[in-house]
């Protein structure tokens, strides 16, 4: 079937399998931070009950808020600073922050729908993206020369790696050394004909 056809199914393997598995994290943590992104601009409409300080205007009372038998606000109070002090002020226990049952303005009440389908569904589309780029006549016949260059390449030994790695850090040490050995001479020298102020 045209679009989902792997091309040259026996060669490349790895390379084809480790670009795509690649290109699926990044992918993946963009959709994450989608997520992350719309659980803020998307909120869901469902009722939080929350001591009132701990709101702000961005949510109004789901039942009226009532004090000794009196509605202090009615459904639908957006709580907003002068009307959070009101209820504060109104507690049985000065400076107690009763709670009130609240929901977010303007939220939506499919927002879970958004918040997860949206980078859900961009991920398959990216995963679809993906594998037909593995696939692609030009892309792939790439990977798959990449792959065979590779099992020519001469891969040193241990013997050779451990001293190979020996030489460059006793090379850095003695360049370290000789290098703070000029420094501390021309310091030395700089501040002894006045140059630099000496360090107390």
């Amino acid at each position: 079937m045209a679009g989902i056809s792997i091309y040259k199914r026996n060669q490349g393997q790895v390379t084809r399998s480790v670009t795509a598995i690649a290109l699926a994290v990044i992918v993946a943590s963009i959709c994450y931070y989608i997520h992350e992104r719309l659980l803020t601009y998307v909120p869901t409409a469902k009722n939080v009950t929350e001591a009132v300080d701990r709101l702000n205007e961005d949510y109004e009372l789901v039942k009226p808020y009532e004090h000794n038998g009196v509605t202090l606000y009615g459904a639908g109070t957006v709580l907003t600073d002068e009307a959070r002090k009101a209820i504060i002020d109104a507690a049985q226990t000065p400076g107690a922050s009763p709670k009130v049952t609240a929901r977010r303005i303007n939220a939506l009440s499919y927002a879970v729908h958004v918040q997860l389908g949206v980078p859900i569904l961009l991920f398959a589309a990216a995963a679809f993206g993906i594998f037909r780029l593995v696939n692609h006549e030009r892309f792939a016949d790439f990977l798959i020369a990449t792959e065979s260059e590779m099992k020519k390449v001469s891969w040193s030994s241990r013997a050779e790696l451990v001293g190979s790695t020996i030489v460059v850090i006793v090379t850095v040490l003695v360049m370290a050394m000789y290098i703070f050995g000029v420094d501390t001479v021309l310091m030395t020298g700089l501040r002894w004909i006045g140059i630099l102020a000496s360090i107390s």
